[in-house]
């Protein structure tokens, strides 16, 4: 099913609801579909001021740790990360570095 079709089931469901129970109910759909809403993190400058980067958070052994970053080479176009740890130290840190590879690649798909 595509998303817009999980949308479309649970608008049609029940018009009795709020807008937020059917905010709701559109979030928790997508998820049992296999669908991520991602919040996508801002771009900034990199560590050094050189390109665009987006941050990824970071811990280590449940503590914050320093961000690390993903950004488009500008030799090659390609999308690399710095500082990031590998492996992720926590499911949360798994997410942020996911959304800034997916923001990246937006980026990437706009310049190409």
């Amino acid at each position: 099913m595509t998303a817009a079709e999980v949308i479309a089931k649970c608008i049609e469901h029940d018009y009795n609801r709020t807008f937020h129970d059917t905010a709701l109910c559109i979030l928790g759909d997508l998820k049992a579909a296999g669908y991520a809403v991602v919040e996508l993190p801002k771009p900034q400058a990199n560590w050094n001021g050189s390109m665009t980067a987006w941050p990824v958070t970071q811990s280590w052994k449940g503590e914050p740790y320093h961000d690390g970053e993903v950004n488009i080479r500008p030799s090659d176009g390609r999308i690399v990360d710095h500082g990031v740890s590998n492996p992720c130290d926590t499911p949360a840190d798994a997410r942020s570095y996911a959304a800034a590879l997916l923001a990246a690649a937006d980026a990437a798909e706009v310049v190409s």
